[in-house]
């Protein structure tokens, strides 16, 4: 047999054996893969309903899976008895119940209906999903952290980061392999063999491949209840050449060009002025720590001088740029207030200060510090009253309760209307809080400020003057306007017609047609519309001959009469208004609508459609 050969074999035989050395962890996945199976094989309105406990199931299983390989992986290496081996197991159930209960009971909310909704289901509030996964990154860390083994008194995290990543790599090769191949098979299966085989057979494909990968990931681990220098995790920790000249020859003079590119950029900055918005600071800066310090713990023992210089001036290089990006938070925070993005900023900027400091002064020694520091902010993060969710919320109310007394525009506890026009810059900072307050999931909303009207269009009847944003122009505050009409449910009485054409296009871009042989010959309805308007045309075609061709403006402009452009609320329309009728010679055709948006440019006067067709009912003469 090959060496490949022996390695695949290897591989898959470690793969078994995972269910032995972490049966907690398997079966939560096996049970996250038959939840997935029973979705896929659910219709979606079917499943709508049951979305919230499926979602509540696989997030608990997911966090029982990390959390019970983090338990087993210090049972094994820490305390190696059998006792405490299956206590380890006992946890990895007890928290994948724990946040199944949590969720299920107090981690759902209700949204509110929308236009587009009849019937609207509880769902995971963003804050819960958070802290699960957060739960699940704290586990993993704590898996590297257990997994990793004393060498020369120190602990080798960085072998033990390599060997995850290995782990995933490989597993993750494996899964797209094992899919792509059974996809293969029945895709030859469905064209050729048996063509009413369901397509949900991929999604089902789909779900053990994932299976079978996470069963590859968990198995290639060595047997951490061996002491001394284990063959098994000297090869999984061992970077192989490759790996060593990618790192060394490739991602270190990456990431040392980058370092000279942002810190000539940071010193162009002080001297020139901010002109990068802060959103995009906050992303290169994030990169920048993150990569940069995950690239430093996998050269931890790379002997190559370019390894050893980047070791040393990462550090002092992320010093220097917190710098910088602490006087770009300064001045965000006064201009705009925290908020959710300066809140993280905030969070990956500590991480990254205290990270520097304690490479600086204990190199690898301070890996394991750095773990817990990350665990300990992350933890922070999702708090009540302290946390991303709550804090710039708080913030933002308070800056907008004080933007609005300075204006005099909060009385007995209730927004009035501004009787001025404020400033522009007031009315930019009025807009910027008020947008943060009414998209941020949060249960703290003031009673002065009705969120609901905001999102129906009454921010100018509320506040007096229409949202200004930066760098618009005055002089286009009502830019836009537009009118949004859905058909009221009703019965319609379709006794005069003989045939009923199903919709041909519900998107506001539409280019389609039907064709259908009627009583006096082949019918062909086309369905198109006029870019850039989007204007909806259309044209009947009897044997080839056209019979009936234009466009719904004249339709529309009625439209706009009744219910004029700017309307902060329209009533649900009635049947009589959202249908349009055609005649010819030949036949009588009625589109029915069930919902129709017209926009327009206040400056220029240019009309933009949007229409959703429900039926077409059609009648020969």
């Amino acid at each position: 047999m090959g060496t490949f050969a022996q390695s695949v074999q290897k591989i898959l035989k470690n793969a078994g054996k995972s269910f032995l050395a972490f049966p907690v962890v398997m079966l939560s996945a096996a049970l996250f893969t038959i939840v997935s199976i029973i979705r896929t094989a659910m219709d979606y309105p079917f499943q709508e309903p049951y979305n919230f406990l499926f979602n509540t199931m696989q997030f608990a299983l997911a966090l029982g899976a990390i959390a019970g390989l983090a338990a087993i992986t210090y049972a094994q290496s820490r305390i190696k008895t059998r006792r405490s081996f299956w206590i380890a197991n006992l946890l990895g159930l007890i928290a994948a119940v724990a946040a199944f209960l949590l969720l299920y009971f107090a981690g759902g909310y209700t949204p509110e209906k929308s236009y587009y909704q009849d019937v609207v289901y509880k769902s995971i509030s963003m804050i819960a999903s958070v802290r699960v996964t957060v739960a699940i990154f704290l586990s993993l860390l704590g898996f590297i952290l257990f997994a990793a083994r004393k060498k020369e008194g120190r602990l080798n995290f960085s072998g033990a980061v390599f060997m995850t990543l290995k782990a995933f790599f490989i597993a993750l090769i494996y899964g797209l392999v094992i899919m792509g191949g059974a996809s293969g098979v029945f895709g030859a299966i469905k064209a050729l063999l048996y063509t009413d085989l369901t397509s949900k057979v991929f999604g089902y494909v789909g779900a053990l491949s994932g299976f079978f990968g996470f069963a590859i990931f968990v198995g290639y681990f060595p047997d951490l209840r061996k002491d001394g220098e284990d063959e098994q995790r000297v090869t999984a920790q061992k970077q192989p050449r490759f790996i060593e000249i990618l790192l060394e020859y490739i991602l270190v003079p990456i990431m040392l060009a980058l370092t000279v590119v942002l810190v000539l950029w940071a010193i162009r900055t002080i001297t020139g002025g901010m002109e990068t918005q802060f959103i995009n600071l906050y992303s290169i800066a994030a990169s920048y720590a993150i990569g940069g310090l995950l690239l430093h713990i996998l050269v931890t023992h790379n002997q190559s001088g370019l390894a050893k210089f980047y070791r040393r001036a990462f550090p002092f290089a992320a010093l220097f740029m917190l710098l910088f990006e602490a006087w770009a938070l300064i001045t965000s925070l006064r201009e705009h207030g925290l908020k959710t993005t300066e809140y993280v900023f905030i969070i990956i900027g500590l991480v990254t200060f205290i990270s520097a400091i304690m490479l600086i002064i204990k190199q690898e020694r301070a890996h394991p510090w750095i773990v817990y520091v990350v665990s300990v902010l992350a933890v922070v993060a999702v708090l009540p009253v302290i946390g991303f969710h709550a804090l710039p919320y708080s913030q933002q109310v308070n800056r907008l309760e004080r933007i609005l007394m300075t204006q005099d525009m909060l009385q007995n506890n209730k927004i009035v209307p501004a009787k001025t026009e404020p400033s522009l810059a007031v009315r930019e900072d009025i807009t910027e809080a008020v947008d943060f307050l009414i998209y941020e999931e949060s249960r703290q909303t003031p009673a002065w400020l009705d969120t609901s009207s905001i999102q129906q269009g009454s921010f100018k009847s509320i506040f007096g003057f229409e949202r200004v944003f930066p760098n618009q122009d005055p002089a286009q505050k009502d830019d836009f306007q537009y009118t949004m009409l859905n058909l009221e449910p009703q019965a319609i009485d379709v006794s005069a017609y003989q045939w009923e054409l199903t919709a041909l296009q519900t998107a506001e871009k539409y280019n389609e047609k039907i064709v259908f042989a009627g009583l006096k010959g082949e019918y062909t309805i086309s369905w198109t519309s006029t870019p850039p308007s989007d204007l909806p045309n259309i044209e009947v075609l009897l044997n080839n001959k056209s019979i009936i061709k234009g466009d719904l403006s004249q339709y529309m402009e009625s439209l706009i009469q009744k219910y004029p452009l700017g309307s902060s609320e329209n009533p649900p329309a009635n049947l009589t208004d959202m249908t349009y009728r055609i005649e010819s010679e030949d036949l009588e055709l009625i589109l029915v609508f069930n919902q129709i948006r017209i926009s327009s440019r206040a400056n220029s006067g240019e009309r933009y459609y949007g229409v959703s067709l429900q039926a077409i009912y059609l009648n020969e003469k």
